[in-house]
């Protein structure tokens, strides 16, 4: 075994501190070799990153780097966001190296991030041209197909990468795309996999207790704990009152941003603050304190045990409630900046997440882009934005928004403003849902692939039975959506 088989044998064991000893000399003799660049690159990958892996990787690549080099190098730029750069590296080794798979397929996948998807549908093709049994070839195309709604092109990749190696990734994807056809029972099945696999992706807290597994719970004590985004919380939360229902007692664990709310608008059971799991969450506190949990379950399990089909939505009512006291205080402050005027009276929210990356922007206007909704007559706008929005109010042109962002510090504050609007116009964020649970007339503008939650080309949207949904026709464009609110705005 040679010194370069000997430092990748520590690598796979992960032993960086092995390898390195092996790999620092090979540089120093000969700092210019493109395999002791690479060597060495992967060791500072294992030691501390992307990062300090990326500057060794580009030197790699100047001395006349193979596939692997430009592979890996891709791969690296993508993780750090830096994506045009990734996509030319990974053109590159493909061009090196044109039948390895592996290289196609994150090629692929990265087209398919950018919304490139002819692109990504050729180098799926030709990797399933090399080899028609490899399982995340499959995956990757039931992807890409269900990214474009093609959902009954999808379904049998789906299939078959499920045949070739039923993993955990397969599993998931399948879930939105049984969900997104409203096909819940085998969706929220398969949306379980995440508690098993992906607890640190969907922020699950990780407790020793029995999980809920639909059992009878009378006699019981559970402890639902909170998981995902507030969105998510939010819309799990409508399942809540059936648990209280069925169950002796009931403890929900939530974010202290939800907290005052749930406590309100759950009276029966007892809330306790529990944050991400990265955070201090209290988990042995609360075990503590409560000593007799017979179960608990992540939020977002609920529905797998009691909303297994679409007709088993039923009785779809306002589940959240805001404070009276502060409910009022919006009252007094929207009725001194109207002089009485008898208007409709609307709340804004153009801006998802801008921090999740691609998916965030994805899902997000300008305010710019909503000019249109002045030309309506007899309405008035109200952000529901914080305060990193107010400087795009002050500065957009052809809009007049109301921004009282100095008064929302959480979303007990929101939800008392949300209580005094005749009608919320929301990007998917958790303010739309946070609105549709007070009861809330809501309009949820979505991007063309929406999620799972949303159904597939559905108007109404099944969760909630006072929320409305306008959807993008083609991949970034908005000005349909847009003109399609304005007209329905009009006959109000």
């Amino acid at each position: 075994m040679n010194n370069y088989q000997q430092a990748y044998t520590a690598l796979d064991r992960g032993d960086w501190q092995s390898a390195l000893k092996i790999a620092q000399p090979l540089l120093q003799k000969n700092p210019n070799n493109p395999d002791n660049l690479f060597l060495y690159a992967h060791c500072q990958l294992k030691r501390s990153g992307v990062i300090s892996a990326i500057p060794w990787l580009r030197s790699a690549t100047r001395h006349s780097g193979g596939a692997r080099v430009w592979h890996v190098f891709g791969n690296c730029l993508a993780t750090i966001g830096d994506n045009d750069n990734a996509l030319d590296a990974l053109k590159r080794a493909h061009a090196l190296a044109p039948d390895r798979v592996d290289i196609l397929l994150d090629l692929a996948n990265l087209h398919r991030q950018f919304e490139h998807y002819k692109n990504a549908e050729q180098c799926y093709v030709k990797a399933l041209n090399i080899d028609p049994n490899d399982a995340n070839a499959h995956l990757g195309m039931a992807t890409l197909l269900h990214l474009q709604r093609e959902l009954d092109a999808a379904e049998p990749y789906y299939q078959r990468s499920l045949q070739l190696a039923d993993t955990a990734d397969a599993r998931w994807e399948y879930a939105m795309q049984c969900l997104l056809r409203g096909d819940l029972k085998n969706g929220f099945t398969h949306y379980d996999v995440r508690v098993d696999h992906f607890p640190a992706r969907a922020s699950i807290h990780s407790f020793k207790l029995p999980r809920w597994m639909g059992e009878s719970l009378t006699d019981k004590t559970i402890l639902v704990h909170a998981e995902q985004g507030f969105g998510d919380q939010i819309m799990f939360a409508s399942l809540l009152h059936e648990v209280i229902q069925q169950a002796k007692k009931v403890i929900i664990g939530v974010p202290q941003a939800l907290a005052p709310l749930f406590r309100r608008s759950f009276a029966k059971a007892r809330i306790e603050v529990l944050e991400k799991p990265d955070s201090n969450n209290r988990v042995d506190e609360i075990l503590t304190r409560h000593k007799k949990i017979n179960l608990q379950t992540p939020i977002g399990s609920l529905p797998r045990w009691l909303r297994p089909t679409l007709e088993s939505f039923k009785n779809r009512n306002a589940y959240l409630f805001a404070d009276k006291e502060r409910s009022a205080f919006f009252a007094r402050l929207l009725n001194q900046r109207t002089s009485g005027e008898k208007i409709h009276t609307i709340g804004l929210v153009w801006q998802g997440n801008l921090q999740s990356g691609l998916m965030g922007k994805r899902k997000s206007l300008t305010l710019q882009q909503l000019a249109p909704l002045t030309t309506v007559a007899n309405c008035r706008f109200i952000s529901l934005q914080l305060k990193d929005c107010d400087a795009e109010i002050n500065h957009t042109a052809g809009i007049s928004v109301t921004s009282l962002s100095e008064h929302l510090n959480n979303f007990d504050d929101t939800a008392a403003l949300i209580e005094n609007l005749d009608l919320i116009i929301s990007v998917d964020t958790g303010v739309a849902h946070l609105a549709a649970a007070l009861g809330k007339p809501v309009w949820t503008l979505l991007w063309h692939a929406a999620d799972w939650r949303y159904l597939h080309q559905a108007e109404q949207c099944y969760w909630y039975e006072n929320m409305r949904l306008f959807r993008q026709t083609q991949p970034g464009k908005w000005h349909t959506v847009v003109s399609d609110v304005c007209r329905e705005l009009q006959k109000q």
